[in-house]
């Protein structure tokens, strides 16, 4: 399998993917200690895509889990 392109097909995806389409995501942010609100850095900027960790989250994973990153890097 040809990893760069399989992760290229996993990182275009996820930044495609608004938190607007899963509205249970606050609730699965908040189980796992993470603020509900989607923001980072210090201007508290709004997240246009899905994270790498809530993407572990939709998959049922914990923040801790590292599968979809792993995924996305192509160690797996």
């Amino acid at each position: 399998m040809d990893h760069e392109r399989f992760r290229h097909i996993l990182v275009r995806a996820r930044e495609r993917t608004t938190a607007d389409d899963y509205p249970k995501l606050p609730a699965l942010r908040h189980e796992t200690g993470l603020p509900a609100e989607r923001c980072t850095g210090t201007g508290r900027r709004r997240l246009r895509c899905l994270t790498q960790v809530e993407m572990s989250l939709l998959m049922g994973r914990d923040t801790s889990a590292t599968l979809y990153v792993r995924l996305e890097r192509g160690q797996i």
